[in-house]
């Protein structure tokens, strides 16, 4: 019994022990090379290796052609790149409390990419990377950070990050305009459509020859985790239309699908892989590592090494507007036919994002020579799906084989969306009127809108307007209307009027959100009305050669009788007038 009592009093101090060193651990190295060193708070340097521990309060500097990758004590996993330093400022994770719960570091030259672990999970308060010109907070996340001479990058792959600069706060990634930004040392932040070159995609194939000791992205045989939110369900998808449902359609689609990326196993997170199980080949894929596609080749089988090409480098947006529902997509031409198709982001099955590729195939494409958009700065058309001749989705990023059809009209409209930066040199103080300039385009072969009526009628005449204000880099939007008259008997005469407005709408960067227009349908001959729901969405345009002028909004319009009856719909260009002082 003493003895009892003596072993349980000797158990007591050695946990106690141990737990005080674990509360400084922060991590330990999976791979290390070349020079990587870590620095503690008392300015004493050792060389890393394999297995070596990390703690909180160190600095790791790594040298010219030299890496290391940490898997942290909360299964968080990072890449730090060549020539970086990282300061690990504290790193406490503590399961039975997540209030204690915390991640501070400070990057302050080169760049990481990683992947966030159960803390990123729980509380996202708790998680922060400071860099010299912006704070990163996460959502639950796979991205990169890399900072350059004057200016950082990020860019996300899976999740979300908040980006919090002396200009504002800024999203990325999920729910958010864009999945990548340039932020210059002013904190002035520029959506980006593609990666940039400072950065890799987590798709791409490693090819770096030396990559001996171990595989690239997470070695799922090695973690032995069977989880089915990682199981790939791309080849399905809960919706056949491009409806985006709530909301997370607003997205601009990274070139890459993130969340359903060819190869799995880079952006497995793995909950049952310990610091204490890690066995040699296990290693987060390092962005040194990962290189752009090469010259004839593309990870997504739906695309053919030109259009990834051209994905990667040179890609348009795209306002889409089919089966009652409003999308945002990225627009290419490069399939051979001279054609514009598109790839737009669904929601999976599972609930989780991926994209679609949409071609139109032999489905027919209206002639629009006599109706042409006023403004050069955009392009726009219908295809004409029917059941014989459909209008082709292919949903499963492994087969170019099969697709979904869509049997209906696709209303498109490509345009170039105005950066942050041309906004603030674009939009000076004061109030911008942009509305419709239909009166003025009679007789010129040209509009400012194309449309159609569930009813088959003709839209004879379309009248639209919003002020935006600006003061202080702040943007709102008020006196917003949209009037609408249809043509059913085609006698040249108005059948139907159309009348919404709302009271405000939301602006983030050029994007611009109307979704609370209401009015009433009005019947003419009867004047019996119904009530009706509907959205304006769009984005300002980036000026026009030679100008710094924000001046153009194109978008798309989706108006609905409450029954779900009725609807009109279509895409639309409104200029702005003169520039009201406030």
């Amino acid at each position: 019994m003493k003895f009892f009592q003596s072993f349980k009093y000797l158990l007591v101090i050695v946990c106690l022990c141990q737990n005080t060193f674990a509360a400084d651990i922060a991590g330990r190295v999976i791979m290390a090379r070349g020079d990587v060193h870590a620095i503690s708070d008392n300015g004493e340097s050792r060389k890393l290796k394999r297995r070596d521990s990390i703690f909180s309060h160190e600095i790791i500097k790594t040298g010219s052609a030299s890496r290391i990758q940490i898997r942290f004590i909360d299964n968080a996993l990072l890449a730090l790149k060549e020539n970086s330093e990282l300061n690990i400022k504290a790193y406490v994770y503590n399961e039975a409390n997540e209030k204690d719960n915390q991640v501070l570091m400070e990057l302050v030259t080169g760049g990481f990419r990683t992947l966030t672990g159960k803390i990123g999970k729980g509380n996202k308060e708790a998680y922060k990377v400071d860099t010299p010109v912006a704070s990163i907070g996460i959502r639950g996340t796979l991205y990169d950070v890399q900072i350059a001479v004057d200016k950082i990058y990020a860019g996300v792959w899976k999740g979300g990050i908040a980006l919090n600069t002396e200009q504002g706060d800024f999203d990325l990634g999920m729910n958010a305009n864009f999945d990548f930004a340039e932020i210059s040392s002013s904190g002035d932040f520029t959506g980006l459509l593609v990666p940039p070159e400072a950065l890799t995609s987590p798709s791409a194939t490693g090819q770096n020859d030396d990559d001996s000791e171990g595989k690239q992205g997470f070695d799922s045989d090695n973690t032995q985790e069977d989880s089915s939110e990682n199981e790939d369900t791309s080849g399905t998808s809960s919706d056949p239309g491009l409806a985006l449902g709530d909301g997370d359609n607003k997205n601009i689609p990274s070139p890459f699908d993130k969340d359903t990326a060819p190869d799995q196993n880079i952006v497995q997170d793995s909950d049952s892989f310990t610091q204490d199980t890690i066995e040699e080949g296990e290693s987060l894929q390092d962005a040194d590592d990962l290189l752009l596609p090469t010259e004839g080749y593309s990870p997504d089988i739906r695309l053919s090494p030109e259009e990834f090409t051209q994905l990667a480098s040179n890609p348009k947006v795209a306002f889409l507007i089919g089966n009652g529902a409003q999308d945002i997509g990225v627009s290419l031409n490069t399939d051979g036919t001279g054609d514009s198709f598109f790839l737009s982001p669904t929601v999976l099955a599972d609930g989780t994002s991926g994209y679609e590729t949409i071609r139109r195939a032999s489905a027919s494409e209206k002639d629009f020579s006599n109706i042409i958009p006023w403004s050069d700065q955009v392009s726009w058309g219908i295809w004409q799906g029917t059941e014989a001749t459909p209008i082709e989705r292919y949903t499963r990023f492994d087969n170019d084989q099969f697709f979904e059809p869509l049997a209906s009209d696709l209303f498109y409209m490509e345009f170039s969306p105005a950066s942050t930066l041309e906004m603030s040199n674009g939009l000076t103080e004061g109030l911008f009127t942009f509305s419709t300039s239909s009166a003025s385009l009679i007789g010129t072969g040209q509009t400012d809108f194309i449309a159609s009526a569930s009813n088959g009628g003709q839209i004879t005449h379309l009248a639209a307007q919003f002020d935006l204000s600006v003061s202080s880099r702040s943007y709102s939007l008020n006196n917003i209307y949209l009037d609408i008259e249809v043509d059913i008997d085609n006698d040249m005469s108005a059948d139907q009027t159309w009348n919404v407005s709302a009271a405000n709408g939301q602006v983030d960067s050029s994007n611009i959100t109307i979704d609370t227009l209401q009015g009433f349908l009005t019947d003419v001959q009867t004047e019996q009305q119904i009530q009706v729901n509907g959205t304006l969405n769009g984005f300002l345009l980036s000026p026009k050669a030679g100008t710094t002028v924000i001046d153009t909004f194109a978008g798309g319009f989706e108006l609905s009788t409450i029954d779900g009856v009725e609807h009109v719909g279509g895409v639309i260009i409104l200029q702005s007038g003169q520039v009201i002082p406030q």
